[in-house]
């Protein structure tokens, strides 16, 4: 294997990785790289979701994760809304990502709409079966300030 050939292997992981800490809104990406470790069908399919034994450890914990408020109505402020790891146009409903990148929120208090990341601390919730609801969701959510 040439040094040329290694340092352009080098150079792409190096790359790769940086687009990816990027993507992730996170300052500790662990929580959004298990969460995205939930396998489901394909779209010819309901979307169930398989669990990993470390997402299911997380159903019913207190969790705070960071990302970006996706709005579901047009609204002032928001009590209900999805937060993505990713920004608005690269996130599941645009297509650049998978339904394991949001979590379905309803916050205690209403927030005004922002486009920078937000950090919600709250319960997840894991949603085994139920198809009218996203794979995550988060009940009692808090804003961190």
């Amino acid at each position: 294997m040439s040094k040329k050939y290694q340092y352009k292997c080098l150079f792409v992981c190096i790359l790769g990785f940086s687009l990816f800490s990027f993507a992730l809104p996170q300052t500790d990406k662990d929580l959004w790289v298990t969460l995205f470790g939930v396998k489901y069908g394909d779209w010819k399919t309901v979307f169930k979701p398989t669990y990993t034994d470390k997402i299911k450890a997380l159903n019913g914990q207190k969790i705070t994760i960071k990302g970006f408020l996706i709005p579901l109505e047009q609204k002032v402020k928001h009590s209900f809304f999805l937060l993505s790891a990713f920004p608005f146009d690269a996130c599941f409903y645009c297509g650049k990502a998978g339904p394991e990148s949001v979590i379905e929120v309803t916050v205690k208090k209403p927030l005004k709409d922002t486009k920078t990341p937000i950090t919600i601390t709250g319960t997840l919730r894991l949603n085994f079966d139920n198809p009218d609801h996203l794979f995550y969701l988060i009940n009692d959510g808090e804003l961190d300030d």
